[in-house]
């Protein structure tokens, strides 16, 4: 027996309605590759259409990628608000369909449509690729705001009681400063073998962001 989700598996591309550009490979590949995809669109942070691959009418899949951008715009500052960081992104899972948003950088962003229930962690995973992909083709870094990524280069300087703190974040060329550490904690009952000493801390874009020094593998990563 055939699941509803099954129609969208062997899903054929829409006959595209704007020119094909350096980011329809990319998007492209993923949509052919991962059963489920609906359409796969790339928005800019007001919500325009860069590009897209689609399975679907593109102004559909264009209406749910602006769309996407208004639920971020809404969720974001109170993400901030909790203090929780940035949203990096977030996940409708619906009846017919699941949706999700993937930030790609402070300017743009990678929407996903899927047939309910196929949003899994596999699927997921190829998302993270396609996403270090745009950024590859973008020349841009990744930002300092993205806790998946390797851990950081962190600067430190002598700091009293704390015998150390940070100072500044480096990832590649990009170099954060550190305006203020606002708190001080450790963690690693449950980690076996070491712990985290954690710093709550007000970036010079004026964000702020708990930094992590895993004790055992000398290493800083953020969240």
């Amino acid at each position: 027996m055939s699941t509803p989700e099954a129609p969208w598996r062997d899903a054929i591309e829409t006959e595209r309605d704007q020119v094909e550009s350096a980011f329809t490979p990319i998007l492209r590949a993923l949509f052919r590759s991962a059963p489920g995809v609906i359409a796969a669109v790339f928005v800019d942070h007001e919500g325009e259409c860069i590009d897209y691959c689609v399975g679907i009418d593109p102004y559909d899949a264009k209406v749910a990628g602006a769309h996407l951008i208004l639920v971020l715009s809404e969720i974001q500052p109170r993400v901030v608000s909790l203090m929780a960081g940035d949203a990096l992104d977030f996940i409708v899972f619906g009846s017919e369909r699941d949706l999700m948003l993937r930030r790609v950088s402070d300017g743009f962003a990678l929407v996903i449509l899927t047939s309910s229930g196929t949003l899994d962690e596999s699927l997921m995973e190829h998302i993270e690729m396609v996403v270090q992909a745009i950024r590859n083709e973008l020349h841009e870094a990744a930002p300092i705001w993205d806790v998946r990524l390797a851990p950081l280069d962190v600067v430190v300087r002598p700091s009293g009681p704390w015998v150390f703190a940070p100072e500044v974040v480096k990832r590649g060329d990009e170099r954060i400063a550190i305006l203020d550490v606002m708190g001080r904690w450790e963690e690693g009952e449950h980690l076996p073998g070491g712990k985290l000493v954690c710093f709550r801390v007000h970036t010079e874009h004026y964000r702020e962001l708990t930094l992590a020094y895993d004790v055992s593998n000398k290493s800083w990563f953020a969240w």
